[in-house]
């Protein structure tokens, strides 16, 4: 029986709710009139028995009334009943289908998998760095506070004390400015001492930042004053590891760097603040910078403030700005050029990283929808799925009703891909934790969450709509009398079958575009390991130690350094031993100097350079070489002239029309009364590595730590073979002069690796979406060939019985196949032209357009193209001519 078109079915459904609400009205005034009966009968009058009535029954307007709402609700459980009845049979139907084809579903789901794992994987990273806001209080007004000096080209420099004060004082547009800084420490009173991040912070910096502390208190101005008693508030994580989570740990004490300090308070388990000072486990009050406090000309604080509700960004910076200019005409010495960058923390905190995670999502969604053209093409070609729907439509199916089944059997494979994709989203994460590098912003909070499985979820289902809704539509438009005869289940219609080449060309597209990707990371890292350091981190070990200025004269501190360093190189297996107040990848102390007679310059004209303290043998043990001139001697000292080196960049940059040795410089450092104002510059030595392999040398001075000290130094040591081997004699050496080395033994090596992880990160994650893409087009080349040898099986036959030879027939196919690769390398190239410069940040020594990268790349994607051609089209030749004959 033919179903009542819907505009019937509706009339008939108001009709019977009409009807319905006539005969409960009915009913209810029935049951009322016997009740005024049966109520006068017991001898009330009329109008008291009616009163009665209406009270317990209600009148006939309010039954009806309550008719209406019965009734529409009983029409919305019929609807909402009715929904979920045919939802559940195209959901049995589904299941039922792919039960029935299980190679097909498992290549469908593990395409799906793939696709959704990938992008899941990426969004357990994006969401804590790029969407997830920071744990602070209206984290949205927190601004990073950056100082710019013009001259320099610098755009996030640090500010003076002086200055941060004024700043306070004049602007109008922050509720308050923090200043802070990053520091290192020795914790002292412990077994084995050990080496700590920390940070100093004014009373400003955790106010504005709406941090409670979990227990005691946090820094205030009163901690902040000369004279004021040495506190630490410590983080969550220290006073689990170090105070054993003491509930009583407020008052006790740690040592940092040998100096006694009273735990305050402690910080919240989520704190950590991401810019400079990440994983701080300990912050002090800067009262121990007097000295600091009184220079505008040194910029070593950092600020951060918190913006009046109301101001937005634009408003504050114009605002600053002309507190700079102020501070400009103020001070001229030291103001120069200076000026303000103002960038929202959580901007901040994402930009180093920003664009690497917007280009690994785009790659994630690229392999999604790779992976979604694949799944479409495969229920494209699907065998007998025309003649199914085609007899479900001749039994009377809407065409409504045949697409909802074939979308609901695609959210299912969807689904399905999600659940499986969830799988390999929590293994790849992990995996992605371990390739992630160590100073990656908020890398303890990846994870798969709620937030994540969400996320996944609302993928599967878009997904298995956007793959299914061709499929939906083609078999939608089913002709019945084709369809249902033999040769319609074998063949497919013209805009079908051009629908699934399209498919084709468009996943060999997108494919090239991931594999060029890929490839120009593959050459920008063989770069960048190709690159020389200017050092040889080879079999050398390091430690580092810091010292109390009370506890060692100026003078001792050199002594110690040079000394220790003697006595190590003296030790079994030891090549060559040395210390610096840095090391190379850990950029050092920045400041500026003058040169000879030059010192009407201003403070913010002056010449920028990294400045380290070292050894003698510091540059013997990393093998930096000397260019021109010579090495320190040992001699030097505080009674002796002051010398220093400096690297290549220096001299090219500060003197590039004339010799630098020979020439006199005065360092703006924070020295003592011992040390030389004036030094002579004797040699040139080699550029190092300072902070990343791709970046480009700064200038850098070496200074000897006999007459120029700071109380912390890292110490190399050059050993024959395993560098971790001689920890153990050196612990002991070191031990027995001082109890204040933290042996925290760490081969240099390991520093060169993390840099490379960097660069490591994106090249192996686009690789392997790479990887997967050119899998997924293979496999998308392959099946529509094999569609199409079994769909022109008849034609393959007729051709042979004419004289066709195996050549032939191959040629035939293998053109088909190579010419929808072509297009798709084709249209993959231009994209990949302009799409390639966005990766220019993540490149070293290489262009984005690079002609060998793109000839290469889309030299492999043929080959596999044809071998992905090859197999069908082999199965071609095989088809006897007689069978074909005889079957018609």
């Amino acid at each position: 029986m033919t179903p009542a078109p819907g505009w019937k079915r509706l009339f008939r459904r108001e009709e019977n709710h009409r009807h319905l609400e006539e005969n409960i009205s009915e009913e209810f005034l029935f049951h009322l009139e016997e009740l005024t009966d049966r109520l006068m009968a017991e001898g009330l009058s009329e109008d008291e028995a009616r009163a009665r009535a209406r009270a317990q029954f209600g009148d006939a307007e309010k039954a009806r009334d309550g008719c209406r709402d019965l009734g529409e609700k009983r029409l919305r459980s019929e609807g909402i009943g009715r929904f979920f009845s045919t939802l559940t049979r195209d959901v049995r139907i589904g299941l039922r289908g792919m039960a029935r084809r299980p190679g097909h579903t498992f290549v469908v789901i593990t395409c799906l998998a793939l696709g959704i794992g990938a992008t899941t994987s990426i969004f357990s990273v994006l969401h804590p760095v790029i969407l997830k806001p920071l744990p602070f209080g209206d984290p949205d007004r927190l601004v990073m506070v950056w100082e710019t000096f013009r001259t320099r080209n610098m755009t996030e420099g640090a500010c003076s004390y002086p200055n941060l004060e004024e700043w306070r004082a004049q602007n109008r547009v922050f509720a308050g400015i923090g200043g802070f800084h990053p520091t290192r420490h020795t914790l002292t009173g412990i077994d084995l001492p050990e080496r700590i991040h920390g940070g100093r912070a004014d009373a400003e910096f955790f106010r504005i930042l709406g941090v409670p502390a979990a227990r005691g208190r946090l820094l205030t101005a009163e901690d902040d004053v000369a004279g004021a008693a040495d506190v630490v508030v410590v983080s969550h994580g220290f006073w689990q590891r170090y105070l054993q989570a003491d509930p009583d740990a407020i008052g006790r004490t740690v040592e940092l760097d040998g100096i006694t300090h009273a735990v305050i308070g402690i910080l919240p388990p989520e704190f950590d603040f991401p810019v400079a000072v990440a994983g701080a486990e300990v912050w002090t009050a800067t009262a121990r910078e007097q000295n600091e406090r009184q220079h505008r000309e040194w910029p070593v604080l950092l600020a951060v403030g918190r913006l009046n509700e109301g101001i937005d960004l634009a408003t504050a910076q114009t605002h600053m700005e002309a507190i700079a200019e102020q501070l400009t005409a103020e001070f001229p010495e030291t103001n120069t050029e200076h000026g303000f960058n103002l960038v929202s923390l959580h901007s901040q905190t994402s930009s180093r990283v920003r664009t690497l995670l917007f280009l690994l999502g785009g790659a994630t969604l690229l392999v999604l929808l790779i992976a979604c053209t694949n799944v479409a093409n495969l229920l494209l070609s699907r065998s007998g799925r025309r003649g199914e729907l085609a007899v479900r439509a001749s039994l009377g199916a809407g065409r409504s009703a045949l697409v909802r089944q074939v979308l609901t059997e695609s959210i299912l494979y969807g689904l399905l891909g999600g659940v499986l994709g969830i799988v390999l989203a929590w293994w790849g994460t992990r995996i992605l934790t371990v390739l992630i590098p160590a100073d990656f912003p908020r890398l303890g909070e990846i994870a798969v969450n709620t937030p994540v499985l969400i996320f996944s979820l609302g993928i599967a289902v878009a997904t298995g709509l956007i793959f299914g809704s061709l499929p939906a539509w083609q078999f939608a438009r089913v002709n019945l009398s084709s369809a249902l005869s033999d040769a319609g289940r074998h063949t497919s219609a013209p805009v079908q079958r051009l629908a699934r080449r399209g498919l084709i060309v468009l996943e060999t597209g997108l494919a090239l575009i991931l594999l060029i990707g890929a490839g120009l990371l593959i050459r920008s890292f063989r770069n960048m390991m190709e690159v020389d350091p200017g050092f040889d981190p080879k079999n050398v070990l390091t430690f580092s130690m810091s010292q109390r200025w009370q506890d060692y004269h100026v003078i001792r501190r050199g002594e110690f350094y040079l000394s220790m360093s003697e006595q190590i190189a003296a030790l079994p297996g030891i090549r060559a031993a040395g210390a610096g107040s840095h090391i190379p990848l850990e950029r050092g102390f920045r400041t500026t100097f003058l040169k000879a007679g030059q010192d009407e310059i201003p403070s913010g004209e002056r010449p920028s350079t990294l400045y380290y303290s070292v050894t003698p043998s510091y540059f013997e043990t990393l093998r930096i070489p000397l260019i021109r001139g010579r090495m320190f001697t040992g001699d030097e000292s505080r009674e002796t002239p002051g010398v220093i080196l400096i690297n290549q960049t220096a001299a090219r940059m500060w003197w590039p029309d004339s010799d630098p040795i020979g020439q006199h410089i005065h360092p703006e450092v924070d020295i003592t009364s011992l040390d030389p104002t004036e030094m002579e510059i004797i040699g040139i030595v080699g550029d190092v590595a300072d902070s990343d392999l791709d970046a480009a040398p700064l200038p850098c001075m070496y200074v000897p730590c006999t007459q120029q000290t700071w109380p912390y130094g890292t110490f190399v040591i050059r050993t024959g073979d395993d560098p971790l081997a001689a920890a153990s004699a050196v612990r002991d050496l070191v031990g027995s002069h001082t109890s204040e080395a933290a042996f925290s033994f760490r081969p240099l090596d390991t520093g060169l690796e993390r840099s490379i992880t960097a660069r490591r990160f994106p090249m192996t994650l686009f690789s392997l979406y790479a990887g997967i893409a050119l899998v997924l087009a293979a496999v998308g080349i392959y099946g529509v060939l094999s569609r199409a040898v079994i769909q022109r099986h008849h034609e393959i036959g007729i051709r042979m019985a004419l004289g066709a030879g195996p050549s032939g027939i191959v040629g035939l196919f293998m053109w088909e196949g190579l010419q929808l690769a072509g297009i798709g390398l084709g249209l993959g190239l231009i994209a990949a032209l302009f799409l390639s410069r966005v990766m220019s940040g993540l490149l070293f020594g290489i262009e984005p357009t690079d002609s060998l990268t793109f000839a290469a790349v889309a030299a492999l994607l043929l080959v596999v193209a044809t071998a992905a051609c090859w197999v069908p089209t082999r199965r071609a030749t095989r088809v006897d001519p007689v069978d074909t004959l005889k079957s018609d």
